[in-house]
């Protein structure tokens, strides 16, 4: 199955603890290209604790979060509050915090077409990174591989999974992101 048909009949199973959990390794996944890209201005030091706050929530076992208060604090973020994407390094950031806005609606409203806006911020992010470093790695492709590796994951995983699947997701999604940001510095 291609990667479309893969995520839609994923998306189209209902499930959505799963679901949810999905789009956090995604968010996750680009995390670091806003905490590492706006973590360097002091002043933005509560951007980036909102950002932690709100992958932390992404990933509890809690039913319950003021998603909808989380997710319209992220779109006053300058990054997506702006009427154009920033430029430069803030360009990676604004995919970050995109991916993360729509992780957020998703748990508010269990919409998987935000879902879907949460992977094109991350496989745009990957795209983009592919073409600034020029050294013929496809990072759209290994953010695909990447989703299909959760999808994967998170199918196959027994019907009342435990929270080593949880950490082992995030883990692997904050490990990628910290890959990422450092290729992104070293090339700039």
């Amino acid at each position: 199955m291609s990667y479309e048909t893969t995520l839609r009949h994923f998306l189209s199973s209902g499930d959505v603890e799963r679901a949810g959990l999905f789009a956090a390794s995604c968010a996750e996944r680009m995390a670091q290209l806003f905490t590492g890209v706006v973590g360097t201005d002091p002043a933005r030091a509560a951007d980036v604790e909102l950002v932690v706050d709100c992958l932390d929530r992404l990933w509890s076992t809690a039913a319950t979060h003021p998603w909808e208060e989380l997710a319209d604090r992220l779109l006053r973020l300058p990054e997506l509050a702006g009427e154009e994407v920033p430029d430069g390094l803030y360009s990676y950031a604004y995919e970050a915090a995109g991916a993360l806005h729509y992780a957020c609606k998703y748990r508010e409203t269990h919409d998987t077409t935000h879902i879907e806006s949460c992977c094109n911020h991350a496989l745009n992010a990957a795209e983009f990174i592919s073409d600034e470093i020029g050294d013929g790695v496809d990072r759209y492709e290994v953010e695909c591989t990447r989703q299909l590796a959760d999808i994967s994951d998170l199918s196959s995983a027994p019907r009342a999974f435990d929270d080593s699947l949880r950490q082992a997701l995030r883990d692997r999604s904050r490990e990628h992101s910290k890959a990422l940001l450092a290729e992104l510095i070293q090339a700039t």
